[in-house]
């Protein structure tokens, strides 16, 4: 196709958006409302994703440890941390690390005098590979945190390369050592044998004598917890994995999922209301896009008829009429695009002083970032709506 063609579809393009003025203009403004709302969607849809990344790289999962642990334990807690699957990064911040940390995010005079008395506990940062996976993590890291619990209430020593256990045989040994010297009145064989008593089935008897129990008066853990006539008092401290048992390992384990699934809730519900939106928007504006290009082929009538007789082919005759919804969409695009890009930045700056958190954990996509794919897609969808609107029209209204 000549040159010289294309410039005469578009000036005839041009030419019937501005013969019928009124319905081109209402026709801007219903294509206008509709990329609008479709530049919005993608802004926070973009800037929703970006948040949420940002989330899971500063905040993330981060496991407090109390002062009981020792390094050797803390090392082997990070490396079952770090085998868990979807953790891609483990790393320890000490007190004195945590101390410095805080300096960078507030104010460093108020925190100078934390120097001899550092209240900051010892912590592991958890890296996910992916926002999705956060809650499995958690999940794994909460079952972790009552195994360490149980380790550190029961004296055991855990290396990465091997598990020393105190012998409970040898406890029971010694628990009942102290009870016999408490009695004080057994001889040393009495002793060795009750030891092996408790450790085997041996029995003690004298020659020429009935077998009796070397445990026989002695005093059992009955007599010794009621001893003189005190009730025995029933244990009712919380048990590791109540809600109110205080850990001594694990202290806490932080993560912002509550938050995380409250964004990506708000996500997919704007999502489907934008859709939704969309949708009805671009119906209208297809509908009043076709009234307009209606209105044109009446108004040339007599001229399509003259140029369908000197022999005008029926799509050089379709051309001028898809143009001029073409043009109307890509002016409907336009002026939403301009009026986002001239406001965008104002509104992010907005948001920045007057909600202190974008400041200290995330931020918002600079409009330039966000524009260089808002905008192509804005006008395609002007484009393409004008497209539609104007073919269906010329099906529908002009018999050639």
């Amino acid at each position: 196709m000549k040159l010289r063609t294309w410039k005469y579809y578009i000036s005839q393009g041009f030419r019937g958006v501005f013969k019928n003025g009124l319905m081109s203009a209402a026709s801007i403004i219903i294509v206008s409302a509709c990329v609008f709302t479709v530049i919005l969607s993608l802004s926070i849809m973009v800037n929703v994703d970006y948040v949420l990344n940002q989330i899971e790289s500063n905040v993330g999962v981060t496991v407090f440890l109390g002062n009981k642990p020792t390094d050797a334990q803390v090392k082997v807690l990070q490396k079952k941390i770090e085998e868990m699957p979807n953790v891609t990064k483990v790393t320890y911040i000490s007190q004195q690390g945590a101390l410095e940390k805080a300096k960078k995010m507030w104010d460093t005079d108020t925190l100078d005098g934390l120097k001899e008395d550092n209240p900051f506990p010892r912590s592991l940062d958890v890296q996910v590979s992916g926002i999705s996976h956060q809650k499995d993590v958690i999940a794994r890291i909460t079952k972790l945190q009552q195994e360490f619990e149980n380790q550190i209430v029961n004296g055991e020593v855990e290396t990465v390369a091997e598990t020393t256990t105190i012998d409970p045989a040898q406890a029971a040994k010694a628990a009942v050592n102290n009870a016999v010297k408490e009695a004080g009145s057994q001889p040393t064989t009495t002793k060795t044998a009750l030891l092996d008593k408790l450790t085997g089935t041996v029995e003690v008897q004298a020659e020429g004598t009935s077998a009796t129990p070397v445990t026989e008066g002695l005093p059992t853990p009955a007599t010794i917890q009621q001893e003189n006539n005190e009730p025995v008092t029933v244990n009712n401290a919380p048990k590791i994995g109540d809600a109110d048992y205080e850990y001594q390992g694990i202290e806490s384990i932080r993560h912002a999922q509550q938050l995380t699934d409250t964004l990506m809730a708000i996500d997919a519900i704007f999502k489907i209301v934008s859709v939704v939106i969309i949708a009805i928007l671009a119906i209208i504006s297809i509908g009043i896009i076709m009234n307009t290009i209606k209105l044109t082929v009446f108004i040339r009538k007599n001229e399509i008829g003259i140029m369908k007789y000197v022999g005008a082919t029926d799509w050089f005759i379709r051309w001028p009429f898809i143009v001029e919804g073409v043009i109307i969409g890509l002016i409907g695009a336009a002026i939403p695009s301009v009026i986002s890009w001239l406001s965008y930045d104002r509104i992010v700056d907005y948001f920045n002083t007057h909600i202190s958190v974008l400041n200290t954990l995330v931020s918002l996509k600079s409009g330039s970032e966000i524009f260089i794919v808002t905008i192509p897609v804005a006008l395609l969808v002007g484009a393409l709506l004008g497209a539609v609107g104007s073919i269906t029209s010329v099906r529908k209204h002009l018999r050639v």
